[in-house]
């Protein structure tokens, strides 16, 4: 799962401007392009028009998604359902953007240490 979920199957090949690109993108901007459009604009566009609870389905459903390795789909929903959960009670994406830079971060130092062992 580790190695179709994160970045582990790059590092082998991975130059130094491969692993640039790959920090940036698991350290910053995946977070921020996720976030900004679940729970930033569609949930507060959602939210003026529907109840909590049917906002943070919808939103946690699309953002499971979009994460098209089947066995992130169950994960991505209810991290989704945590992260709009973030928005309605704080007003603000930033708790939620913390939560899934952190989650990211994490992913990557597991692939990045099964890689590190085993590659």
């Amino acid at each position: 799962m580790v190695h179709h979920a994160t970045d582990y199957s790059r590092f082998a090949q991975a130059g130094a401007l491969d692993w640039a690109l790959i920090v940036i993108r698991a350290f910053l901007l995946a977070g921020v392009a996720e976030e900004l459009p679940f729970r930033g604009i569609l949930f507060g566009w959602l939210r003026s028009r529907l109840p909590w609870w049917t906002v943070a389905l919808i939103t946690a459903a699309l953002f499971a998604g979009i994460h098209y390795f089947l066995v992130l789909v169950p994960v991505g929903f209810v991290f989704g359902v945590a992260l709009a959960w973030l928005r309605g009670r704080t007003g603000s994406i930033l708790p939620g953007l913390l939560a899934h830079w952190l989650t990211d971060w994490l992913l990557f130092a597991i692939a990045l240490l099964l890689w590190l062992h085993h590659g």
